[in-house]
């Protein structure tokens, strides 16, 4: 239950971001939270979802892809790994 749990967590971020659906993408999110993309670091889910708002701008087209999920939950923790098929077109 967990694993698809961490399944569906991962889907609704991808389709929230190609759908630029920022209200329902920052829900996905602790507040506390921090991310890593790129060499870009956020100290909080309202800088990433601030960031990503600005950038990802209505003209462009997001396609985001994942497969082959590999899973591991422990207690509290999970880590998961997905080959990831991105594509933007401007």
């Amino acid at each position: 239950e967990d694993v698809e749990q961490v399944k569906q967590l991962k889907y609704a971020y991808l389709r929230t971001l190609d759908l630029k659906d920022w209200d329902e993408f920052a829900t996905l999110f602790l507040p506390e939270c921090t991310a890593s993309y790129a060499g870009l670091d956020f100290g909080s889910a309202d800088e990433l979802v601030g960031y990503l708002r600005r950038t990802l701008t209505p003209d462009l087209i997001t396609f985001h892809q994942a497969h082959h999920p590999e899973i591991t939950v422990a207690g509290d923790l999970a880590r998961a790994r997905w080959y990831l098929h991105d594509k933007v077109f401007v």
